[in-house]
């Protein structure tokens, strides 16, 4: 299989906080569109959702030194999910190999909360580069129609760097638990996604199997209403993880999110 020709969108200069995985994420345009990249390499994840709010509004954000503007930067695909993920420095063929592992499991986790969503998966096809370390994620729309997605999305494409306890899972029981052992390690300074899942580890699960009742219940045209607030806010407080700690500008989603954990938990 031929690898995916990508036409690269030039670099901004961002401010983002330091990540120790070092994956990089962009979206791509549909190939109608030209199979384009539609915005800068990010570190920082909560530029995808403050891209995609931008397009879906038709309108334009900048923060940090991101920008994407509806109409100049190429169109996103609402109706499927399309992410290039990638990462630099990988100068020996074990940590491209590495890599690719875990891309790989990344995969795995995005394919088990498809499952419990009843969509169809995502898969990963390689990108032609001279660095040949760039893959594209596709997967349903489903992951652009809100920001917690678009962000809980590349959240799970990451923890894939976790290959080693989250490889193998059996269901969601077995997978909790490892998340939860994750969260609990003692990762070097600047690894985010343990703090992060801390607050997730037992949550996502329950978001998936109730995207109707959270995310689309208010909805009148398929869209997460979240996607409305201003770009700061959009920012810092629309990701998964300000989600998972009910910290999200929509207090009614929060409470309705807390209300089915719970009930969650006591079922066990």
């Amino acid at each position: 299989m031929k690898p995916l020709k990508v036409e690269w969108l030039p670099q901004d200069s961002l401010s983002e906080i330091y990540q120790k995985t070092g994956y990089q994420f962009a979206l791509l345009s549909a190939p109608k569109d030209g199979n384009k990249q539609a915005c800068s390499w990010v570190l920082c994840r909560d530029f995808l959702q403050d891209a995609v709010s931008a397009f879906t509004s038709k309108g334009k954000c900048q923060i940090f030194g991101f920008k994407y503007q509806f109409g100049k930067h190429p169109p996103l695909d609402m109706s499927r999910t399309r992410m290039l993920v990638k990462k630099d420095g990988l100068a020996t063929k074990d940590k491209v190999e590495r890599f690719r592992k875990e891309l790989k499991a990344g995969q795995s986790l995005v394919n088990h909360y498809e499952r419990l969503a009843g969509v169809s998966m995502s898969t990963m096809k390689k990108v032609a580069d001279d660095s040949k370390h760039v893959w594209r994620f596709r997967g349903p729309g489903i992951w652009m129609k809100s920001p917690f997605l678009v962000s809980m999305y590349s959240f799970l494409i990451r923890i894939g760097d976790k290959v080693d306890i989250v490889d193998g899972f059996k269901n969601t029981p077995d997978l909790v638990e490892r998340l939860k052992k994750v969260s609990q390690g003692s990762y070097s300074h600047g690894d985010n996604d343990v703090g992060y899942l801390k607050n997730c580890y037992d949550k996502m699960h329950v978001l998936m199997t109730n995207l109707d009742e959270l995310c689309f219940k208010d909805s009148k045209d398929g869209l997460d209403k979240n996607f409305k607030h201003p770009t700061s806010t959009m920012h810092n407080r629309c990701g998964i993880d300000s989600l998972c700690r009910y910290n999200s500008p929509d207090t009614t989603l929060n409470n309705r999110l807390k209300k089915l954990v719970e009930e969650a938990k006591k079922k066990k």
